[in-house]
């Protein structure tokens, strides 16, 4: 399985933290919002791609990083 690594702004990070079970994995909890998330995630997600770098949302601007290993 391929690895990728996502950056995102500390107080996500910790709102990530605070809703992560310990027998769970940062990739399992997102997962899980995931598909909670009502259909417009995708129509959100296509604006959000449509800002500029340095904008409030640019997610090159974050400083929490999450990393999912193998196995």
């Amino acid at each position: 399985m391929r690895t990728k690594t996502i950056s995102n702004r500390e107080a996500v990070y910790e709102r990530l933290c605070a809703r992560k079970r310990d027998d769970e994995s940062f990739i399992d909890l997102l997962d899980q919002l995931l598909d909670a998330s009502d259909s417009g995630w995708r129509a959100s997600t296509e604006r959000f791609r449509g800002r500029r770098s340095g904008s409030r949302g640019d997610h090159r601007s974050g400083t929490g990083r999450i990393r999912q290993g193998t196995g």
